[in-house]
């Protein structure tokens, strides 16, 4: 068998998407309470998902027109498509 490679769900997101937007979420989840916060797995997983969606382009929901990395990030959010 061949070596497996393993993408980083969450950078490969990020990949898609401007500094600025990447500043800005940052700068929103630095003044989230750490309990409103999707842990590191989950995280993962909604973006893993996210990823898997044709409704993904760049880094946005084309169904709702968020940002994947900030959506996902807070705790209480949902995908609009029930995927997660």
């Amino acid at each position: 068998m061949g070596d497996m490679v393993r993408t980083c769900r969450i950078c490969s997101v990020k990949d898609s998407l401007p500094d600025d937007v990447l500043r800005y979420r940052d700068r929103l989840l630095s003044m989230l309470p750490e309990e409103q916060k999707t842990s590191e797995k989950e995280l993962e997983n909604r973006l893993g998902k996210c990823e898997c969606c044709d409704k993904m382009v760049d880094g946005t929901c084309l169904s709702c027109g968020c940002y994947v990395v900030i959506r996902a990030a807070v705790y209480d959010k949902q995908c609009p498509l029930h995927l997660w």
